[in-house]
């Protein structure tokens, strides 16, 4: 669950980072539709999920990191232009960071949308740093593998790659 309240914690986890439940079941609605489908209309009402757990919750880490991830999604498949969701992201990235900066889904948010940006240097530290807070997720671990790839760091990528395939051993 890259995109859950806590990378490796299971999503109906005690509630610990909000203490607003429905702020938690708007999140956790969000995120197991993105779990089972990627169709625009799921991607759309998983995004109105992540913004009404903000809403809710203007505090809550998770479900800043969780639209920063979907709006980055949205624009990676062309669903709305770049120009319009990119900037939103990094806010919703930036803001989940300021809040918990323990949280690996915040800096994976931010990373996503800094390789979005094209700055590979930053997007390389955000994802270690998630990496930091999460050190066996597998999507961390491919996108920093791609990025390193990006940087030409052939060397670090093939030692990411190694890095994946010993977590799925």
């Amino acid at each position: 669950a890259a995109l859950g309240p806590r990378a490796g914690r299971p999503t109906l986890a005690p509630l610990q980072d909000t203490m607003v439940p429905e702020a938690r079941v708007e999140l956790d609605a969000g995120l197991d539709l993105l779990r089972t489908s990627r169709a625009q209309t799921d991607l759309q009402r998983a995004r109105q999920h992540f913004e009404r757990a903000v809403e809710l919750d203007a505090g809550y880490a998770a479900a800043h990191a969780a639209l920063g991830n979907v709006l980055v999604l949205v624009s990676g498949l062309g669903m709305r232009p770049a120009l319009e969701v990119l900037p939103l992201a990094g806010t919703s990235a930036r803001r989940a960071v300021a809040i918990d900066p323990t949280l690996a889904a915040a800096w994976q948010a931010l990373a996503h949308v800094q390789t979005h940006d094209w700055d590979w240097a930053a997007a390389e530290q955000s994802y270690r740093k998630a990496l930091e807070f999460n050190p066996k997720s597998e999507a961390v671990l491919l996108d920093l593998a791609l990025v390193y790839e990006l940087e030409g760091k052939t060397e670090e990528a093939i030692q990411t790659y190694q890095r994946l395939l010993a977590v799925n051993a």
